[in-house]
């Protein structure tokens, strides 16, 4: 199993809610895509989060990280951030434009992981371990195979349910020239429809509600509920 070892930077004190950012690390290009991204950060701000966390992906303006330059900018040495790295280093920070000077507001950790779906997993597991009693929400802004691993794997983690939220938004990313849909929203939706008797079309990429900005999913005790969706046990 991939370990957590911290490095020199300070700890606050533990968050009573804690907020996970993920999702496609480069080509969320379409007006549509970014506007999802925009009134995701008004969701996250909404909640009031006291500590948020990522996989310390680098900055990328066509990137989830997007979300997280956006909450540094106003939030940083307000609230806690935690940056999870398969190695302890951070030169990453320099991306986000992140003064030396500020960066002690910053803990990053190294999972020191053999792999981004491994180390999606033991970020994770670290948070659920050092903050037993804070309130978990994870927003996924797209996302491909890496990251429905890391869901299906948090599933089936039984420290999570009952603790963790999740929220799956439909944003889309442009790769090698062709349009993406999320793999894990793709197929949230089509186990939707399985669910609810609907038989999916043949090579269906795009459900009829993918175009609706900002549609959540919610992990809860053993059921997956999806806005107005039917819920689904896990």
């Amino acid at each position: 199993a991939a370990s957590v070892a911290v490095d020199a930077a300070p700890v606050p004190a533990s968050p009573k809610s804690v907020c996970m950012l993920k999702g496609y690390a480069f080509g969320i290009k379409t007006p549509l895509d970014m506007k999802q991204l925009v009134e995701m950060e008004a969701h996250i701000r909404a909640q009031n989060f006291d500590h948020y966390v990522w996989d310390g992906d680098v900055y990328s303006s066509d990137s989830f990280t997007v979300l997280v330059k956006r909450l540094l900018e106003t939030d940083m040495g307000k609230k806690k951030f935690t940056a999870y790295r398969q190695k302890p280093n951070r030169d990453f920070l320099d991306s986000f434009e992140v003064k030396a000077r500020q960066q002690q507001h910053i803990t990053v950790l190294a999972t020191k992981a053999p792999d981004y779906k491994t180390h999606g997993e033991a970020a994770l597991a670290h948070v659920l371990e050092s903050d037993k009693k804070a309130k978990i929400s994870i927003y996924f802004a797209g996302g491909g195979d890496c990251v429905l691993g890391e869901y299906e794997s948090m599933c089936a983690n039984k420290d999570a349910v009952g603790r963790v939220e999740c929220f799956v938004w439909d944003v889309r990313r442009i790769n090698k020239g062709v349009l993406q849909k999320s793999v894990l929203r793709d197929k949230l939706d089509k186990e939707e429809k399985k669910s609810e008797g609907e038989k999916p079309a043949e090579g269906e990429t795009e459900s009829a509600a993918s175009s609706v900005a900002g549609k959540e999913g919610v992990l809860g005790v053993g059921v997956l509920t999806r806005g107005p969706m039917v819920a689904k046990s896990l």
